[in-house]
């Protein structure tokens, strides 16, 4: 089986759609329905790795969650072979209202240029990142069924401002510019993700994806499930109890020792 079999069957489709704006807006929203977003095997010990075989064998045949350098770069790659051409860019990540010039260019996304405009596509944000591609157009406001996001200038460098509505307020997601992102940045990237002590992905417990209209997000041991309309929260209280969790609502599995592991991770921190 070709890694392209193994990629539609990952994402329960027989064939490509046709990759106009629709067609698009599908794939990428199937992509985020289908592959998880998480550190988990991180958190269990096992660095990411960002070449095609690796990818494909976690991702796609394994079935395993990954993190914005695995899942962007595979699903550019797609793209890429499917015809787009597609273009890397490295973003600095703002959730808590930091400055710019304050966070590292950590977060690996992508644009196409398509139908005479510049479009946003992002796959591997986690929980409250665009479900769908945006056109890089000023304070027009994108509903996407569970959120609603706009992108904005920022004139000093020359970049864009990613924002979510959250209770009626624009928030900050990530900033970027069109600079392009080569191999080697995502390999610094990914490298500093994975083994800087500092790095959130070695603290917390985290794993997303979105589930038709809900976004499904696990954060250490609290699982949120979100619509426009509704949400809901549990308390895990066991590893047991987190087990289950990862395979009924994101789809893969842990052994029980490692289950263990992961939940002593979490504890006290929600």
């Amino acid at each position: 089986m070709t890694w392209l079999n193994y990629y539609l069957k990952r994402l329960s489709l027989t064939s490509w759609p046709t990759l106009d704006q629709a067609g698009l807006a599908f794939l990428q929203r199937r992509h985020i329905e289908s592959i998880a977003f998480g550190n988990v095997d991180l958190l269990l010990g096992n660095t990411p790795k960002l070449n095609h075989d690796a990818l494909v064998e976690k991702l796609l045949i394994q079935g395993r969650p990954g993190y914005c350098y695995e899942i962007n770069t595979l699903f550019a790659s797609l793209l890429n072979h499917l015809g787009l051409k597609t273009t890397l860019h490295m973003a600095r990540v703002l959730l808590n209202k930091e400055l710019v010039h304050e966070r590292p260019r950590s977060h690996l996304i992508m644009t196409i240029e398509q139908e005479g405009q510049t479009w946003l596509l992002d796959a591997g944000f986690g929980g409250g990142g665009i479900c769908e591609p945006i056109s890089l157009q000023a304070g027009v406001v994108f509903d996407q069924s569970i959120d609603r996001y706009r992108l904005l200038p920022e004139q000093t460098l020359a970049g864009w401002y990613l924002q979510r509505e959250i209770n009626g307020e624009w928030n900050n997601l990530y900033w970027f510019d069109l600079t392009t992102a080569y191999p080697v940045d995502c390999h610094v990237g990914n490298h500093y993700a994975a083994t800087e002590s500092e790095s959130i992905f070695l603290r917390d417990l985290m794993v997303t994806r979105i589930d038709g209209i809900q976004r499904l997000v696990l954060h250490n041991r609290q699982l949120s499930i979100r619509s426009k309309t509704d949400s809901s929260f549990k308390v895990i209280s066991t590893a047991v109890e987190l087990q289950n969790i990862l395979d009924h609502y994101f789809g893969f599995g842990v052994q029980p020792d490692q289950a263990e592991l992961l939940f002593k991770m979490g504890d006290c921190k929600d």
